[in-house]
């Protein structure tokens, strides 16, 4: 049963602290000094640059640099250090942005995900659903061991699009929606070390390490970038929870995340793909302060919730809006093989063959079409 909410607890009740320590603690942090950055244009690499810092470096913060150096009990440190190290989860999350470019038409982009994580039995589930302004794309992948499963839902709303612009091509996307739609895939891991992808497989998911937690450690010493403006009660999924509005330094955040390419996961996609660093730095200093809230669970003392929002300036900048939101909890999960998967080879070898016979059909057809005209000259 949830605690009464209008009994004040202390900081060491794992709850509000009081408006002095508040203060005390946005005094410790640097307040933002630089101006609007220049233009960079909004990309898929800021667009993962951001995502990363946000959801390591920011909660780092909260961890490290936020609380007061003599007051190593407080919510934000406990909460970081049990999410941190939580083996199981299950998840949601929901993007959403659009264009607010008056002199061109309105585009609105959805983007859900629901799935699950088990480091300790290395699988994982992420079903995903992608919507351009009415039409819907979802599909499915879960990773068990050294196999993926993948799963594509209709692409009737793909149809709906490509009918907009070309009706040529329908029948080809009846035939591979035919081959596709609502069935599972296995890729093996044969065929993933073929292709120089079995790596990234085994990466995720993954947890930190308490070598990890010492670099963000280090790292935010060096570079603090956040700064608490609220802390209050709130209820996430019917369970009382611990609500923390936060400001962004994105110029500090930036220079926080020179070091992040050190966190052994990042050591592993770097070895994977042959790459000198996974976060481009640059496209995150930008002069903005962009918000930030994160909800803690008060009786187990992990993060429950994050929401942000795009800022004034990304706004007049890149002529976009948008919000994101993600739930998490630490229950335990059953991730299985789905039944009735059929090796990825098989589909391959169907869509090729289809694709051959089309060819063999074309030709024949231009080489009649030659004949007859021959014949007639």
């Amino acid at each position: 049963m949830d605690e009464d909410k209008s009994t004040p607890l202390t900081v060491e009740d794992h709850d509000q602290p009081d408006a002095q320590y508040v203060a005390r603690s946005a005094a410790t942090i640097e307040p933002a000094l630089n101006g609007p950055g220049k233009n960079k244009g909004l990309s898929l690499k800021r667009v993962v640059a951001i995502a990363a810092l946000l959801l390591i470096g920011s909660l780092a913060a909260t961890y490290y640099g936020i609380v007061v150096p003599n007051r190593p009990e407080n919510v934000l440190k406990r909460a970081y250090v049990n999410t941190a190290k939580q083996r199981q989860s299950n998840f949601s999350s929901v993007i959403n942005i659009e264009s607010i470019n008056p002199s061109a038409e309105r585009v609105a982009v959805k983007v859900s995900t629901v799935g699950q994580t088990d480091v300790d039995a290395r699988a994982f589930r992420f079903e995903l659903a992608i919507s351009v302004n009415h039409f819907t794309v979802t599909s499915e992948m879960r990773g068990i061991g050294q196999n993926l499963y993948l799963k594509t839902g209709n692409l009737d709303g793909i149809k709906s699009l490509v009918q907009l612009f070309s009706s040529e091509y329908v029948s080809v996307i009846d035939f591979v929606n035919n081959k596709l739609a609502d069935q599972w895939f296995e890729v093996d891991e044969a065929l993933l070390s073929q292709a120089g992808s079995r790596c990234l497989v085994d990466i995720f998911p993954f947890a930190m390490t308490e070598k990890d937690l010492e670099l963000l450690e280090s790292r935010y010493d060096e570079a603090p970038f956040v700064t608490i403006k609220s802390v209050s009660s709130d209820t996430v999924n019917g369970r009382s929870a611990t609500k923390f509005e936060l400001e962004i330094d994105d110029n500090k955040g930036a220079e926080f995340s020179e070091g992040l390419d050190e966190l052994s996961v990042f050591r592993s996609i770097k070895k994977c793909i042959d790459t000198s660093h996974v976060i481009d730095h640059d496209v995150l200093a930008d002069g903005d302060i962009t918000p930030l809230t994160i909800w803690v669970d008060k009786k187990s003392t992990t993060i429950s919730k994050l929401t942000g929002r795009t800022t004034k300036q990304d706004e007049e900048t890149n002529s976009i809006r948008g919000t994101f939101e993600i739930n998490v909890q630490y229950d335990k999960v059953n991730i299985s093989k789905p039944e009735g998967a059929r090796p990825i080879t098989e589909l391959i070898g169907e869509l090729y063959g289809a694709i051959l016979k089309g060819v063999r059909t074309n030709n024949a057809l231009l080489q009649n079409s030659l004949s007859t005209h021959e014949q007639e000259l």
